[in-house]
């Protein structure tokens, strides 16, 4: 069976890490990115099932991704 892929949209390194961390031990497939510019190039090769995005980013919000 596929296990679930999910997107950590964040600027803060130590955010995603905790995210990610507990995630994986739950047995999800983890995808990250710092940036909407970097999430849209994930989304350009993957397709996440869920996005965990921090509102405010560097270069937009979080709402920039829909």
């Amino acid at each position: 069976m596929a296990r679930n892929r999910i997107l950590i949209v964040d600027d803060e390194p130590a955010v995603r890490f905790g995210i990610r961390e507990f995630l994986e031990l739950h047995g999800y497939e983890i995808d990250e990115a710092e940036s909407c510019q970097d999430a849209r190039h994930i989304f350009s090769t993957s397709r996440p099932d869920i996005v965990i995005a921090d509102y405010m980013l560097p270069d937009g919000t979080a709402l920039d991704l829909l």
